[in-house]
């Protein structure tokens, strides 16, 4: 079995809707500095999701407010333990 190029590029067939038109590719992202004690700073992040939807503004609309959502979900449960962490600290 030959090894994989970790560097080439995904080959995949770009999705088509029901009625054979080609999708919309939708990416959204999100990242979040979050202030410690003593002047220091913690990153979150990033995270990313890239959604397929319908060549429609109103799906477009729809994909990306789902994609926020998900990344917004996404900091909240890292950014959880890292509260957690400085609360520990500063008893």
């Amino acid at each position: 079995m030959k090894a994989e190029d970790a560097s080439a590029p995904l080959k995949f067939a770009w999705p088509h809707d029901e009625d054979g038109k080609p999708m919309v590719m939708v990416t959204m992202g999100a990242s979040e500095k979050v202030g410690l004690p003593q002047y220091s700073n913690v990153d979150i992040g990033p995270a990313s999701i890239t959604r397929f939807v319908r060549d429609d503004p109103a799906e477009i609309r729809k994909g990306l407010e789902q994609a926020v959502n998900i990344c917004e979900q996404v900091i909240a449960i890292e950014r959880g333990p890292i509260i957690d962490l400085a609360k520990q600290a500063k008893a």
